[in-house]
């Protein structure tokens, strides 16, 4: 899979160049940490009979692509944007019965491509502010079940299939840049999904994201 990304990358550079090489256009690259959960009125859980509203919190993952700016204005331009990421939600919970403790710690983690437009419109030769819609594709995903009780521990791992969610997942990004060199920046950004995982069950879970990532190339 990473060397599909990588051939991916290499040929959008290529076409990049070959339509923008005359333009005004520049690209770059990010890397950096994405920090996920699930949001809906489906996304809290209950858990047998023990455990009552089990709500979702915030995954640390990770998160890299490229960026080409495309020819604008002094002002604003449009983004293209490829990035893989991985998204999802953690569960944890830890509570006394029958003076044994219960542990529980359960992660879904699901990787996706996503294809961000961004409208980039510059405020000062430092700070950038963006925002604009994305449609992402779902690649893999696994589920990990970590439970402990009575000094017994349990441990159970799945894979998500495409079939188990939904294929395809739009929304929209809001964000900001500040530019620390001409080549270096921190970007920061809010991603809401639109879609929920699983349209096949009709229920309301969908992906909400923050997003810090170093941009390294020209703006």
């Amino acid at each position: 899979m990473i060397r599909i990304f990588f051939k991916f990358i290499f040929c959008l550079s290529l076409i990049t160049s070959l339509i923008f090489g005359q333009s005004n256009s520049s690209a770059g690259f990010y890397i950096g940490a994405t920090y996920s959960t699930f949001v809906g009125k489906d996304a809290v859980i209950q858990f047998d009979d023990l455990i009552e509203n089990l709500k979702p919190k915030y995954l640390l993952s990770y998160a890299g692509g490229m960026y080409i700016n495309t020819p604008g204005n002094d002002i604003a331009n449009p983004r293209l944007e490829v990035i893989i990421s991985q998204k999802g939600a953690r569960y944890t919970e830890k509570k006394q019965y029958n003076s044994e403790t219960l542990k529980i710690n359960m992660q879904a983690k699901m990787l996706y491509l996503e294809f961000p437009l961004m409208l980039a419109v510059k405020l000062s030769p430092h700070f950038i502010i963006m925002g604009g819609p994305y449609i992402s594709h779902f690649l893999k995903g696994e589920t990990i079940a970590k439970i402990s009780y009575g000094g017994e521990k349990e441990t159970d791992k799945g894979k998500i299939k495409s079939s188990d969610t939904t294929p395809t997942d739009y929304g929209y990004a809001l964000g900001a840049s500040i530019n620390v060199t001409k080549m270096f920046g921190i970007n920061l950004r809010y991603l809401s999904g639109m879609k929920t995982v699983d349209e096949e069950e009709k229920m309301d879970v969908k992906h909400s994201s923050f997003r810090i990532m170093l941009s390294i190339g020209s703006w």
